[in-house]
């Protein structure tokens, strides 16, 4: 997972990596598609953020997702 924090110019601000691994039964793999996956991340910032982009990248299936959120 890496975590982006842009200004209002979208320029990079912050940013963190992390690598999460999983071992789940497949009932408890349901359940985390179902309800998903809770995670709090702090990523030291050098200014106003406006933005976080997050990245996951699924290396078993080879899949990649994004999330972008703009902050008031």
């Amino acid at each position: 997972m890496r975590v982006f924090v842009g200004d209002d110019k979208e320029k990079p601000i912050g940013e963190m990596s992390e690598n999460l691994d999983l071992s789940v039964t497949e009932a408890q793999q349901q359940r985390l598609m179902k309800d998903g996956i809770r995670y709090t991340a702090r990523v030291p910032i050098a200014g106003d953020p406006k933005y976080v982009k997050i990245v996951v990248y699924d290396y078993r299936a080879d899949l990649l997702g994004t999330l972008t959120i703009k902050l008031r």
